[in-house]
């Protein structure tokens, strides 16, 4: 199956889906009872949102991996990271992965 539009809307909704189920489970005791996830009672159809699994898509690895890198060096896709210098702040760097301070990956410079 090559990698075409309904593949990154999929991949999309479902990241976006993720993002939203682990936002309430990690702030379970701060939000109203009317927004808690209740997984659907009856699947007679194709659910409408499922999770991302990757070994679904190894075969589009490749191709998918080549898209994404070309995107990044041609700035269509940025990304950032969180740099900590000195191996003494590792213990402040990991309690700020924990707590949500950091921003993208969380790089410790030794």
């Amino acid at each position: 199956m090559p990698l075409n539009r309904e593949f990154i809307l999929s991949a999309t909704k479902n990241l976006l889906f993720a993002l939203f189920v682990s936002s309430l489970t990690s702030s379970k005791n701060h939000f109203h009872r009317s927004f808690i996830f209740r997984p659907p009672t009856k699947l007679d159809k194709k659910p409408e949102h499922r999770f991302f699994v990757v070994t679904e898509w190894m075969n589009e690895w490749a191709d998918a991996t080549s898209i994404l890198s070309d995107h990044v060096m041609n700035d269509k896709i940025r990304y950032e990271e969180t740099i900590t210098d000195g191996f003494e702040n590792a213990p402040q760097a990991l309690r700020d992965v924990l707590t949500g301070k950091n921003f993208g990956k969380q790089i410790i410079k030794i």
